[in-house]
């Protein structure tokens, strides 16, 4: 069985609550699992001083770190980050600069590949910041699955939590990666 690793940073829950529920579409499709999240050593600040971020804080510090070693295990990858300033945030950039060694080893090449992102309010920023995890995936020469841009808007401080409209869209897309992953 082919393993998909999602790997998230999320600081008021929103990015959790999609990786949650996509583990769970792609688990009742099948897939082997694991989710994994960036380590952040500041997100007690955020639960201190956001109720949002407070709700999930425990939850999302159960989630096993993610390592380098884990990707290499996995058919697929699936990253999931919050939008800052157009950018992924800093927790996964140093997540992702870690993979330096699995760049030069080619290690990630012809792995598939997806994302997805949780924002304020600006579709802008959030296309950049799916620009940003896809220029990674572009440089380990991993293969992109057709997914579309899965984006939710968060509202201020991250309030707004994904609602059933987008639980439809984040079945389409499981059912996307469902399909890749088990293609020969």
């Amino acid at each position: 069985m082919k393993r998909c690793s999602i790997i998230i940073h999320s600081v008021t829950g929103n990015n959790y609550i999609i990786a949650t529920h996509l583990e769970a579409l792609l688990e009742e499709r099948g897939i082997e699992m694991r989710l994994y999240r960036t380590e952040d050593s500041d997100l007690h600040i955020s639960a201190n001083k956001y109720e949002s971020a407070n709700e999930y804080y425990e939850e999302i510090l159960n989630v096993p770190v993610a390592t380098v070693e884990k990707l290499e295990k996995s058919a697929m990858i699936v990253l999931g980050c919050p939008t800052y300033f157009a950018n992924v945030s800093a927790e996964m950039k140093t997540f992702l600069d870690s993979t330096v060694d699995l760049y030069a080893s080619g290690a990630l090449e012809g792995k598939q590949f997806a994302c997805f992102t949780s924002c304020g309010d600006s579709l802008q920023d959030a296309h950049m910041t799916l620009e940003a995890m896809r220029r990674w995936a572009i440089q380990m020469k991993m293969t992109e699955v057709p997914t579309g841009d899965l984006i939710h808007i968060s509202g201020e401080e991250g309030r707004i939590r994904p609602s059933l409209d987008f639980g439809k869209e984040l079945e389409a897309f499981a059912n996307k990666l469902a399909a890749a992953i088990e293609e020969p």
